[in-house]
């Protein structure tokens, strides 16, 4: 069980899909009990993984990403993936950072909270997705004459 942003989460393997899964606990009903065997554990699962790769619980493909910053967002970053990250100061005074993430809504979400001092700068598929995601928020807001 993890404790993310104000709920509580049940993380187990799925035997439909074969794959680790999160439930929410407030979501779930009575479990049924059945005589069915136990799926066995993965091999080499590690809890730590889960939060430092996750984003508000929502899962997505998994990739590594290199995201480029000021210096002064190095807490917030080891804060998220931990102390044993990759980082490297650039000639321009940025910092980068290779991380393992599931690529969601709310990774690029998370990304956008530093936006101006933080960025993806690869892999390229993930950069177009994330611009993508900028244009869209920027076409909502400049395409309206709702406010």
């Amino acid at each position: 069980m993890i404790w993310k942003n104000g709920r509580y989460y049940l993380i187990g393997r799925s035997g439909k899909h074969d794959r680790i899964v999160h439930f929410r606990i407030d979501r779930m009903g009575l479990p049924d009990i059945t005589d069915e065997p136990r799926i066995p554990a993965l091999k080499d699962f590690r809890i730590e993984d889960i939060s430092s790769k996750i984003f508000s619980m929502y899962d997505g493909p998994e990739e590594t990403v290199r995201l480029r910053c000021v210096p002064e967002l190095l807490d917030q970053v080891t804060d998220k993936f931990g102390e044993k990250i990759r980082v490297v100061k650039t000639a321009k005074n940025y910092l980068e950072i290779l991380a393992t993430v599931h690529l969601s809504p709310t990774f690029y979400g998370w990304l956008f909270q530093y936006a101006g001092e933080m960025t993806v700068v690869a892999p390229d598929y993930v950069c177009e997705q994330y611009a993508q995601r900028l244009e869209n928020c920027l076409d909502d807001v400049l395409g309206t004459d709702d406010f």
